[in-house]
């Protein structure tokens, strides 16, 4: 999905993204869910790598504003989530077929 980049957001002060893909880039399923179950496991330590991509962080700065696409049918869905420092985390969105957020709209979540 980064391949569709077109502009940019800023996050606000008390923002921070952490992502795992280049631009430009897609981020195979299968590495995306071994993230997702790391996360899951233990929410205060976050992967340093997802499959080849290192894991990046953006705070109070322009950020890509990457879409986001729901899975499809019955098949994997895609999650928004919001991680806190202490390591508690929420389920924000989940977007089903269908479904695309921006990432204005994502930021907009929390």
């Amino acid at each position: 999905h980064s391949q569709d980049v077109t502009d940019f957001v800023d996050l606000r002060d008390d923002q921070t993204l952490l992502s795992y893909i280049e631009t430009g880039e897609p981020l195979p399923g299968r590495d995306a869910a071994e993230v997702w179950y790391a996360i899951g496991a233990d929410p205060a330590h976050l992967p340093p790598k997802a499959g080849k991509y290192n894991l990046k962080v953006a705070n109070g700065d322009k950020v890509p504003a990457y879409p986001c696409r729901g899975g499809g049918g019955s098949g994997p869905h895609t999650f928004i989530q919001e991680v806190k420092p202490d390591g508690n985390s929420r389920l924000l969105k989940t977007l089903t077929e269908g479904d695309c957020f921006r990432m204005k709209d994502m930021l907009k979540l929390m």
